[in-house]
């Protein structure tokens, strides 16, 4: 097993695409004649100077790429091309994908045969400005090497795609070490009689879902939507139908949804029956309860071994490289911050917008309240007011932005949609203020204060001492 190459074709670029000379000199072992960029923005890499056409030319359609994407459609286009040497695809359509880090393992998988299928070499160029660590991650398990100006440096982190297709961690450690100590490379690094021995009990700490645990392209995966309604999609995309026979749809997603909360700990069974039976039932009812609870939502997730027992603890395990809509929204809300408090508008709004359009809702919005609102344990409100607040100050602050650049419209459609998330909050009223102000609609200004003032009465707030009236008072005589 060799790991080295000498003909490294599947390579990223990770910039600042606004620092064209970083760029150009990174691309520079190209041939001009030999260059095609692919990207729906004709400033992409404008500076280059190289043929251009667009995804859907190419026979591509980003925001429904997925592991079915047809190589030979897109092979076929290029091999038409004379002298071409080299593809340069602009990934930034990665941030309006539904879902950021399995898609970048797809395209990794793509490109790849891409450029065994043509014999030639692909670049995938990253913004770094719009990066989050999801993309980060995913563009590290993509690529076979990185380009710079300094030159083309080898990932080490990377897997053949023949390696990542068998599923087998002991092949690919033997990989990954073999590429440091070449004398490991056809050694087995685990003797035992049976390739399953040892498998058989995993202890809960080690069974945990791990980020960076993605070499494999076949390993199921989730995808855990808990922003809105609860929605689960196991095996290849296809969704947990809670309804299952003799269940109860409420108490199996409150199952869920408390044991994902509580990750590689899981729960006690007294835990999850006073949650689940909050109203006084006798102990071993609720037990029995609970063990066909379980059950049930066993069938859900169509394999027994998702939920394990251990002594009187029950613990979820999620499949490793699992996304959640909870943990895209997070990532996305802080670089947006980052770019907005940078003066980077223009990246700032881009980043934002993907944060507003992977917020669904509330968390578990659809688990009935008599779970969620629990005496026994706080498990999902703190959270959920937490996400909550995130996407309030979201959409305030995309309307801060566009307000800043006159496109008033759009301001108020994102401080309005503040205002439905968080009627109190007193920037996102401050800040319909200042875009009503804006549009000179002073008397609008009036009935927005006389309704927060309502607000703020029915909350026990001294309208006196908010930021609302003061900003109102400028306005209005209040």
């Amino acid at each position: 097993m060799s790991n080295t190459s000498s003909d490294t074709r599947n390579t990223a670029l990770i910039a600042d695409l606004s620092d064209t000379d970083f760029c150009v000199s990174a691309l520079k072992e190209g041939s001009v004649q030999g260059d095609l960029i692919v990207s729906d923005d004709p400033d992409f890499l404008k500076a280059l100077g190289r043929e251009r056409l667009g995804y859907r030319t190419l026979n591509m359609d980003p925001m429904a790429f997925g592991d079915q994407q047809d190589v030979s459609l897109v092979s076929d286009r290029l091999v038409e091309m004379e002298h071409l040497r080299r593809v340069i695809f602009d990934l930034r359509w990665t941030l309006e994908a539904p879902y950021v880090f399995p898609t970048l393992q797809n395209w990794g998988a793509f490109v790849e045969d891409l450029s065994d299928e043509v014999g030639i070499e692909v670049v995938s160029v990253y913004d770094q400005e719009i990066m989050v660590e999801d993309t980060l991650l995913g563009a590290l398990t993509a690529h076979q090497a990185f380009l710079a100006p300094s030159g083309r440096h080898e990932n080490p982190y990377w897997v053949p795609r023949h390696i990542r297709v068998q599923d087998d961690p002991e092949m690919q450690a033997r990989f990954l070490i073999g590429r440091l100590v070449p004398d490991y490379a056809q050694t087995p690094l685990i003797k035992s009689p049976s390739r399953s021995a040892g498998k058989a009990t995993v202890p809960s700490w080690a069974a945990r879902t791990r980020r960076g645990d993605a070499t494999s392209i076949t390993r199921e995966r989730w995808y855990i939507h808990c922003l809105g309604s609860l929605k689960v999609f196991v095996d290849h995309g296809q969704p947990v139908k809670w309804n299952a026979p003799g269940g109860s749809v409420q108490k199996t997603k409150a199952l869920f949804a408390y044991l994902l909360t509580q990750g590689e700990t899981g729960a006690g069974t007294e835990q999850l029956a006073e949650i689940l039976w909050p109203d006084g039932r006798d102990e071993l009812e609720k037990r029995n309860r609970l063990h066909h609870t379980v059950s049930v939502l066993r069938r859900v997730l169509r394999d027994a071994k998702h939920v394990t027992r251990s002594g009187d603890r029950y613990y979820l395990h999620v499949p490793a490289g699992s996304w959640t809509d909870v943990e895209q929204f997070e990532q996305l809300c802080r670089r947006g911050l980052s770019l907005f408090q940078h003066d980077d508008l223009e990246n700032a709004l881009r980043v934002y917008e993907a944060a507003a359009r992977t917020y669904g809702g509330d968390l578990f919005q659809d688990v009935s309240r008599k779970y969620v609102e629990s005496e026994y344990e706080d498990w999902c409100l703190p959270k959920r007011a937490w996400l909550r607040g995130m996407a309030a100050k979201l959409h305030t602050d995309m309307s801060r932005l566009l307000r800043s650049q006159d496109r008033l419209r759009e301001a108020m459609h994102h401080s309005s949609r503040a205002l439905e998330i968080e009627p109190a909050d007193e920037n996102a009223n401050v800040e319909m203020i200042r875009v009503l102000q804006a549009q000179g609609r002073t008397d609008a200004v009036a009935r927005h204060y006389k309704h927060f003032a309502s607000v703020a009465k029915d909350l026990g707030v001294d309208l006196d001492r908010t930021k609302v009236h003061k900003v109102a008072s400028t306005v209005i005589l209040v």
